[in-house]
This record gives structure tokens, C-alpha cells and sequence, in this order.
């Protein structure tokens, strides 16, 4: 987390999966409440933001990355994995077996692009 506005702190979170599982969707039903009625697709990455207000009068900002899911972006989408983070979220959807599956090609590619191949224990994953 990082400092942000006085008396806020910043929390940033990548949010990835495949295209079309909802990803943007679901970020702007988080931010705004409100249903996101003609979802495109992303292109590179967009950011939300979204305010809590916490004990105290003491607020959090969580500054969503969602990260463009189109195999066409895979080769540019490592620079915004350069950028620190707090929390991974990965989506898929419940009606597509195959964006389950490809949830660890996508723990796969952050942890390539961001530790270089040497992984990590938290983007790593067994299978059952």
C-alpha cells in the first residue's frame, strides 16, 4: 500500500483473466454499484478507483488495474505488470471451463514478466 491523499492510504490491485469473462464488469459494478450495460473490451489497461471510508474518518483508495485480456496484448501487457501491487484478483467465468483453466497461464505470465522466471510462492500454484 502507499500513501495517498492526506490522511488516505492507496491500495493497488491487478485484476486479470481471459477476455470476455467480465472483468471490466465486475470493476465498474464495484466502483459504481451500477451495472456495466455495454462492456467493450479493454485495450492495454484500464484503471478504476474506488473510496472507503474506514473507522476514524480514515480512507483507503483501491485503485483497480484491469488488464486487457486479448491474447493480442500478451506480448505489451508485461509493462504494466512492472508497476508494484498489493493484490492479485483473477476472474474467470463460471459457464467457460476453459478461462479456469487458464488461470495459471495467467499466474504464469505475472510471475515471467515480473520476477523474470524465478516465480514466487504466491504465483504459483499445484493442481489437485
Amino acid at each position: 500500500s502507499d500513501r495517498g491523499m492526506a490522511g488516505s492510504e492507496k491500495v493497488r490491485i491487478l485484476m486479470m483473466g481471459d477476455c470476455g469473462v467480465g472483468k471490466s464488469s465486475l470493476l465498474h459494478l464495484l466502483c459504481t454499484g451500477e451495472e456495466l450495460r455495454r462492456p467493450r473490451s479493454t485495450v492495454g489497461c484500464g484503471i478504476h478507483l474506488q473510496m472507503h471510508e474506514g473507522k476514524g474518518g480514515k480512507t483507503t483508495i483501491a485503485e483497480w488495474w484491469d488488464i486487457g485480456g486479448s491474447a493480442r496484448f500478451e506480448g505489451t501487457r508485461k509493462i504494466f505488470y512492472q508497476s508494484p501491487f498489493d493484490g492479485i484478483v483473477l476472474v474467470h467465468d463460471l459457464t467457460n471451463s476453459v478461462s479456469r483453466r487458464n488461470l495459471d497461464k495467467w499466474k504464469r505470465e505475472w510471475s515471467l514478466a515480473h520476477y523474470g522466471g524465478g516465480g514466487s510462492a504466491t504465483a504459483s500454484s499445484s493442481s489437485a
